[in-house]
């Protein structure tokens, strides 16, 4: 069995810098539907056996409503949230596992199943952002490396596989590049909205654009 594990943060505190753009109605509002669209991804890969980690009852909830595993995130951090979901997936019996952060709106099913095709021939597969961060980690078996998501996280986990000695490849997806987090990446996700999600493209449609 291969696992997915989707570590989501409460809505209500999630995507703070978006505050300024959106107000914190809006913010949340889009915080809301990256998760509803996460859940529509999750659905559609049904290749991997999905844990959600959350440190929001509500998120929680509504995953268990589908189907999903689900694991309570103590809230000392996102990779502790992470940690815990992978020993929750190692326990079941996972041969890996396939991280993705819950605001790739652009992210298809096909993306996954290509992280995975690249995991047949490596012990790490990491996914870069924009910022130099990852956005989606797979590890085979789910525990060969400790987390190290944060700021420039793709070095980080770099450099982690190279201490180790794993085989490890950056795989970049367009599609899975774009996260949502500044007033920038929501002007790019507007630009290319109609490649979205449904739920994350209705709640950007009354953002303001700047001017160009």
């Amino acid at each position: 069995m291969n696992a997915g594990l989707l570590p989501v943060k409460s809505p209500r505190r999630a995507k703070s810098r978006l505050d300024g753009p959106l107000g914190s109605a809006g913010r949340i509002s889009v915080a809301e539907a990256l998760y509803e669209d996460a859940l529509t991804l999750v659905a559609g890969c049904d290749f991997l056996t999905w844990w959600i980690v959350s440190d929001d009852e509500d998120v929680l909830r509504r995953a268990a409503e589908r189907g999903l595993k689900t694991v309570h995130d103590p809230g000392q951090g996102l990779n502790r949230a992470v940690a815990d979901g992978v020993a929750a997936a190692t326990r079941a019996g996972a041969l890996s596992v396939t991280v993705v952060a819950a605001d790739l709106p652009l992210a298809r099913p096909q993306d996954l199943k290509d992280v995975l095709d690249t995991g047949a021939t490596s012990d790490v597969v990491l996914v870069p952002s924009d910022a130099g961060g990852t956005n989606v980690l797979y590890l085979s078996p789910p525990d060969i490396l400790d987390p190290q998501f944060g700021v420039h996280s793709l070095g980080a986990h770099m450099a982690a596989a190279d201490a180790l000695e794993l085989r490890a490849t950056i795989l970049s997806l367009p599609t899975l590049t774009l996260d949502i987090d500044t007033a920038d990446d929501l002007e790019e996700f507007l630009d290319r909205a109609e490649d979205a999600g449904a739920h994350t493209a209705a709640a950007a449609a009354h953002a303001p654009r700047r001017d160009r």
